[in-house]
This record gives structure tokens, C-alpha cells and sequence, in this order.
């Protein structure tokens, strides 16, 4: 296994009841970064949320109520469509039902016979959420597989096999295949007494992994866990100083330059560095420079030599970028279009210009027969990842802003 795993100190699960689980709890576990704890929005919607007794009870009258008058509207419905079809087979058994027979065969009629559904809420104290030390620990038990391949599923849409691992505190989480190979690898695991040795949660990049105290890479992963505490100030950058970044990569400071894409027109300035194990140019942010190893190169002639044909620092030919300002119907007209990708659009603020996007606002609305659509500013490249403001309209933004069409000369 690769030694770049980030091994925290501080660990948190949250719990599922589980009838197929030898605890009847399985576990999501995340990890905390500094202040933050990694992936807690997934973390919290997938978890059962723990409530009082009464808001428990609440909360089963309130599902109880929505979904018995669901049942009186359902049960209207069959009424109806027996009117207009009294031959329709499948609705033949509730001809002559009455409201409350339909009920009950729905089990509606009382609380006591239904099966409700609270939306992952519990008030089950062992259901609740634990922080926990990660320290290497014995105790850890091999249990049943799950997932596996659907019969029905495609080679690029399989679920990853796992299996899942008893942890000696009182909850099961899983693991992949290729995590469990590793960890039988580097120990053993003995019918009835579980994997031998102590372990700890590990984390290759979003992925929970499970290592024992005893592999070889151990070390690596621990001193991998510190360096990503380390921080080098742009200020304090030395020209052929040899640094580490957050891959553990050495990499040589070569200097700060303009930064051309692909289509050759500058788009700022970025640093510079050689990458002493690849022998190539990369460029770098401040925040992923974790440490200056006190190392500098004397002679870099060959490193800019390589600059010097790196099309980000030196195109062929350079480009300008500028912007045409559009009028009303020529920007209804670009964001009319049906093309895969949408134009790009911008408007400005602050003297700058910000790229527009128009995206799917809650799928398709039948009564109008059309999509609906916002318009907002992106920041990133994720699908879902938006910004204020956002205008239900093409009107609206216009109201409020010019809009520009980027060109290139």
C-alpha cells in the first residue's frame, strides 16, 4: 500500500441500525483536518439522528397522520376510477371496501398498526454519535461480506465489493477487497479471536482504509500525517530551494511567472516549480507546500531549459483575451441554446467578470410542459457547486446586469 495516508488523531462515527450486523450498528466514520471534519455533510445525512422519546413518539404520530390521509385520498382515487371503469381488474378487491376496510388492509386505521417510516431519527442512545481517539487498538473481527455485483449492473456502474469489520468499541464499518488483502498480508486472522495486532483508521484520500500497527509502510503514513501540518509562507520561497508538498513530492522553487492555458492567453500568475522525481514542470499553490527540507540547487540551467518550452510559461504564440458586451435578444439567444455546453457568459463586477451559468432547477415541470432553469455564477468546476445570486429568469439577470461574451483575438 502506498504510504500517503493520512492517519488522524481524531475520529467520529455515526451509526445505522443494522438487523444483518452482528453489533446491529453499522458505522460511518470520518476523520478530523485541523478544524474540520471531512465529508460531514454525507456523513450527516446518512446517519440516524438521535431525538428524545417524545419527539420520537411526535414524529410517528405525524408520519401516522400524512399517510393516512394519503390513504383516504388513494382510496378516493379507486372510488373514481371504478365509476368511469367498473371492470378495471386490478381495482376489482376494493369495490365494495369501505373507507376504513381499505385503511386497514393498509394498515392505517391506528398508530399501533403502523409501519412508519421517521426519516433515519431514532431515540435509541446506542445509536448516537461517538468522537473517538484513533490510536492503534486490538480487537478488530473479520465479519460477513456485503455489496458485491448485481446481477443486473454494468461493468462501469458494479458496486465495490466489501466486507465488514467488527470494531472492539461496539460497531461494524467496512472496508474494500484489496484494504483486506493488505491488512492479511501484514497479519493474521484467527477463527473466533479476530485479526491479530493493533490497528488504526487510515484515510487514502476520501477512502477509509484499516492498518495494522505492524506494516512496513506504518511509519511512512505517520511522518505523511505530520508533514501535512506544515505551512511555507510565499514570502519565504528561495529560488532552487528544494521543497515538499502535500504528495510528499520533492519539488524545486524555480519562481514566480505568467501563467498562459491552453488555448495560450494569460490568465495570471502562478509559481513555478520542478518536480525532481517526474523531471517536469508543475505549478504549485502556496497551501499545498508543507516543507522547506533546508536543500538548494545550485545548477538549474537544465530546469529552465525546460521552462522555457513549457507552453504554460511560454506559448507559442500568445492571445488576448476580451470582452463584447451583448445585447438583451443576443443574450436570451445564447441562453436559448441547445447546445451540449452552454455558453460561456459573464458579467461584471468590481471590474472583473465572472462567468454565468444557466442549470436544472428541479427537472422537468409538467404543468408548463418545459425545464426549469436558474441562472447563477459557478465557482469550480462541480456540477452542483453555485454561488449567489441566483435569477429564476434570463429577464431578471439582465435587469440586473450587462451581460459579456468572452472572445479570444
Amino acid at each position: 500500500m502506498k504510504s500517503n495516508i493520512i492517519i488522524p488523531e481524531l475520529i467520529k462515527a455515526g451509526f445505522q441500525e443494522r438487523t444483518d450486523t452482528y453489533s446491529k450498528k453499522l458505522a460511518y466514520v470520518i476523520y478530523k483536518d485541523k478544524n474540520k471534519w471531512r465529508k460531514e455533510p454525507s456523513w450527516e445525512s446518512w446517519r440516524t439522528k438521535q431525538i428524545t422519546d417524545e419527539e420520537f413518539e411526535q414524529k410517528k404520530l405525524e408520519d401516522f397522520h400524512l399517510k393516512r390521509k394519503q390513504g383516504v385520498e388513494q382510496f378516493k382515487r379507486i372510488q373514481e376510477h371504478l365509476i368511469k371503469d367498473p371492470n378495471y381488474q386490478y381495482y376489482q378487491k376494493y369495490k365494495f371496501f369501505t373507507e376504513e376496510q381499505y385503511l386497514k388492509e393498509a394498515k392505517l386505521d391506528n398508530v399501533q398498526n403502523h409501519s412508519y417510516y421517521l426519516n433515519f431519527h431514532s431515540n435509541d442512545i446506542s445509536l448516537a454519535p461517538v468522537e473517538l481517539k484513533n490510536e492503534p487498538i486490538e480487537g478488530f473481527v473479520l465479519n460477513k461480506e456485503v455489496g458485491g455485483v448485481s446481477h443486473y449492473s454494468h461493468s462501469w456502474d458494479q458496486r465495490t465489493e466489501k466486507v465488514r469489520i467488527y470494531d472492539p468499541r461496539g460497531f461494524e464499518f467496512e472496508i474494500t477487497i484489496p484494504n483486506l488483502l493488505y491488512i492479511l498480508q501484514n497479519t493474521s486472522s484467527i477463527k473466533g479471536k479476530g485479526i491479530e495486532g493493533k490497528m488504526v483508521y487510515g484515510w487514502d484520500s476520501k477512502d477509509l482504509v484499516l492498518i495494522p500497527e505492524g506494516a512496513p509502510e506504518f511509519q511512512e503514513m505517520v511522518k505523511f500525517t505530520q508533514l501535512q501540518t506544515g505551512k511555507v509562507l510565499k514570502k519565504d520561497l528561495i529560488v532552487g530551494g528544494i521543497y515538499l508538498n502535500n504528495n510528499a513530492k520533492k519539488i524545486v522553487y524555480l519562481g514566480e511567472f505568467d501563467f498562459y492555458n491552453y488555448s495560450s492567453v494569460k490568465v495570471g500568475k502562478k509559481l513555478f516549480f520542478y518536480n525532481l522525481e517526474g523531471n517536469y514542470i508543475v505549478t504549485e499553490k502556496t497551501a499545498n507546500l508543507k516543507q522547506y527540507t533546508g536543500e538548494q540547487v545550485i545548477d538549474m540551467s537544465e530546469m529552465f531549459d525546460r521552462l522555457e518550452k513549457d507552453t504554460n510559461y511560454k506559448p507559442s504564440s500568445v492571445k488576448i483575451l476580451f470582452y463584447i458586451p451583448l445585447t438583451v435578444e443576443e443574450s436570451k439567444k445564447c441562453f436559448d441554446s441547445r447546445s451540449y455546453s452552454y455558453e460561456e457568459l459573464y458579467i461584471k463586477i468590481k471590474d472583473k467578470y465572472k462567468r454565468v451559468y444557466k442549470y436544472s432547477n428541479g427537472g422537468y415541470d409538467y404543468k408548463t410542459s418545459e425545464y426549469k432553469y436558474k441562472y447563477a455564477l459557478k465557482k469550480g468546476y462541480r456540477s452542483d457547486n453555485f454561488i449567489t445570486p441566483e435569477y429564476d429568469t434570463v429577464n431578471e439577470l439582465i435587469t440586473n446586469h450587462q451581460l459579456y461574451k468572452q472572445e479570444i483575438k
